[in-house]
């Protein structure tokens, strides 16, 4: 069916981004668009979307099917994930075009902001302007990294390192899941692993707040053993316990490997691979993978917390009466995940 109704979207911000000095306009997909496209055209304080459909609408808003609300969200995500400074919206005006007239859609008049609160970005994590195109994208690959970015955006603006750490993991879970593909949450997470690791020099931030440890935060920010105990509770899991050790060589892991397998000791020598494991970590003392670092607090000390956290395995963590060493430890982890999505993205490593 041919596109005869003209609309015209105008989404006003109050504080311009000063990254965007001039106009920038590309041509967007929408679903079951059938070749037609809208056009995007993004300013310093503004978004204006010229979009043609087959209908006319009498509400947009109020509809999340509706394609012209799903492209405004596009483009305020897209906004946002290239902004300096996250600024509340002031209006937003939706015009029916017919001829030389325009008919507003009253109900533009009341909305809700997307992001509550408006600040400077901190860290400098905003994504260059060069991959809007991938966010807009109408794809499978898009459709993830807009809803990854939706969380992450989220995760930016809170002060609450709890409500930070579901949105920062809920990101990256979509990430994960649409690189492996699989119904396994393992095994996406080890294709997710095989990524980041294969392209290890697109993590140089991430990597920088690794190897910004010392010795003394690595072993104590984090409850090592009670990883190992929870994820490798029986003797029937001492294979995938000796597994996992097989997998890392950095000399930073090794030696933690050296300090806290004490804990199933005994569950690898009956085994019969206590030797070969000394073997493995003696013959790696002086090895360095900087990436494996981070997939290991990214990926296997993270997906433990975040088992906790999410299957209601402890206590609201808001509920205590003083700031702990677990609160430092999510503080960790939240400027680790934030910027491995933030480089995940930026640099179009996605498949």
């Amino acid at each position: 069916m041919a596109s005869n109704y003209n609309y015209e979207v105008r989404i006003q911000f109050k504080e311009k981004n000063p990254l965007l000095t001039e106009k920038f306009q590309l041509m967007v997909d929408y679903k079951k668009s059938k070749g037609n496209q809208d056009r995007f055209i993004f300013a310093p304080s503004s978004i204006v979307l010229k979009l043609k459909r087959s209908r006319k609408y009498k509400s947009i808003l109020s509809n999340p099917q509706n394609s012209i609300n799903t492209q405004i969200i596009k483009s305020i995500i897209a906004y946002y994930s290239v902004s300096s400074i996250y600024s509340q919206i002031k209006s937003i005006q939706i015009n029916y075009i017919e001829g030389k007239n325009k008919t507003p859609l009253l109900e533009s008049a009341t909305f809700q902001q997307p992001l509550q609160i408006s600040i400077p970005i901190q860290n400098n994590l905003y994504l260059k302007k060069e991959i809007i195109p991938e966010i807009t994208d109408e794809s499978e690959k898009g459709e993830c990294i807009r809803i990854a970015l939706s969380y992450w955006l989220k995760a930016q603006i809170t002060d609450d390192l709890y409500v930070g750490f579901e949105n920062l993991w809920r990101a990256f879970n979509r990430l994960y899941v649409y690189c492996g593909k699989q119904s396994s949450e393992n095994t996406n997470l080890c294709e997710m692993r095989k990524l980041i690791i294969a392209h290890a020099n697109h993590f140089s931030q991430t990597i920088e707040i690794t190897n910004s440890y010392t010795t003394q935060e690595l072993f104590h920010s984090f409850r090592w053993q009670k990883l190992i105990l929870n994820d490798y509770p029986t003797h029937k899991h001492t294979q995938a316990l000796v597994d996992f050790i097989y997998r890392y060589s950095d000399k930073r892991i090794i030696e933690l490997f050296q300090e806290k397998l004490v804990c199933r000791e005994d569950n690898i020598k009956s085994l019969g691979k206590w030797s070969d494991i000394q073997n493995h970590l003696n013959s790696n003392k002086n090895t360095s993978s900087d990436i494996e670092l981070v997939t290991l607090l990214c990926i296997k000390y993270a997906y433990f917390l975040r088992n906790k956290f999410f299957h209601g395995e402890i206590l609201n963590r808001t509920f205590k009466l003083t700031k702990d060493n677990i609160d430092l430890e999510f503080e960790k982890l939240n400027k680790l995940l934030s910027m491995l999505i933030f480089e995940l993205i930026n640099n179009n490593i996605l498949p």
